[in-house]
C-alpha cells in the first residue's frame, strides 16, 4: 500500500522516520499514490495530493503529532488532473493546487479542523483559449497575490476578492487579476523570494521579474536546455 515517509534530523543527528499510510477511512477517501508533498511553512504540517485521473484528493497531515491519519481530506474536482502543489512561504494554512485550467485556493482552518477551498474558475473562460495552460504557480509573499506561468509564455495573477464595499474577502477567497504577456516560449517553472520572481522558459531563457512584473534581466546567451524547476534564496 502506498505510503509516504518523512525523515528529519534529531539532535542526536541519527535521524527520525514518520511513516503513514495515504488514506481517510473515516472520509471513505483514499489515495492511491502521492504525487505531490510540501511542508507548511513552518514545517508543522504536510500538505500532499495524490489518488488517480479519476479522483484526486488533497490531505493535511501532523507528521510529528499524530502521523497515523491525516488532519483533514479534501476530494478535487473529477475530470481534471492536478499536478502542481505549492504553500505559501509566510501563512503556514495556505496553499494552492493547479490544473492545466485552473488554480485552486486552499486553507487549513485549524479551529475546526477542515479545509477550505475555493475555486475563481477557468484561465480560458477568463482569458480565451491563447493564455494556454497553466504550468507552474506560486504565491507572491507580501502582495497577497499569486502569480502563474502558462504554456503559451503568458503570466496570470490571482488577487484577494472583493465584497460589494469593495473590502477585501478573506483568504481563500480569490480572484482574477490579468494576463500578462512575458515571451513567446512557454513558461515551464516559477520562484520567488521576497524581492524577485524567477522565470524559466520552454526554451532554456531565464526571466527575472520585481514583484511589480517588471522586468529586472533576463538570461538567454548560456543557451540552457528546458528549465524545469528554479529555486531562489535570500
Amino acid at each position: 500500500m502506498p505510503s509516504l515517509i518523512i525523515t528529519s534530523p534529531s539532535p542526536s543527528m541519527k535521524g527520525v522516520q514518520n511513516k503513514f499510510t495515504i488514506m481517510n477511512e473515516e472520509l471513505g477517501i483514499r489515495i492511491v499514490g502521492v504525487d505531490q508533498v510540501k511542508f507548511s511553512s513552518d514545517t508543522r504540517y504536510i500538505y500532499s495530493l495524490g489518488g488517480t485521473n479519476n479522483q484526486q484528493s488533497v490531505c493535511v497531515w501532523d507528521w510529528q503529532n499524530a502521523p497515523e491519519c491525516a488532519l483533514a481530506t479534501l476530494a478535487l474536482k473529477t475530470g481534471k488532473v492536478y499536478s502542481v502543489l505549492k504553500c505559501d512561504p509566510l501563512e503556514a494554512e495556505h496553499f494552492i493546487v493547479t490544473s492545466k485550467s485552473t488554480c485552486t485556493f486552499f486553507f487549513y482552518n485549524e479551529q475546526h479542523g477542515d479545509l477550505v477551498q475555493h475555486n475563481p474558475g477557468q484561465v480560458e473562460k477568463e482569458f480565451g483559449k491563447s493564455s494556454g495552460h497553466i504550468s507552474d504557480a506560486v504565491f507572491v509573499r507580501k502582495r497577497n497575490v499569486v502569480i502563474g506561468g502558462t504554456t503559451r509564455g503568458n503570466l496570470i495573477t490571482w488577487l484577494p476578492n472583493t465584497n460589494e464595499e469593495n473590502e477585501q474577502v478573506p483568504y481563500p477567497s480569490m480572484k482574477f487579476g490579468r494576463l500578462l504577456r512575458l515571451d513567446e516560449e512557454g513558461i515551464t517553472a516559477i520562484s520567488e523570494t521576497d524581492t524577485m520572481i524567477l522565470v524559466g522558459g520552454k526554451c532554456g531563457k531565464l526571466t527575472i521579474l520585481s514583484h511589480d512584473l517588471e522586468k529586472v534581466m533576463w538570461i538567454q546567451q548560456f543557451s540552457l536546455p528546458r528549465v524545469q524547476a528554479g529555486k531562489g534564496y535570500h
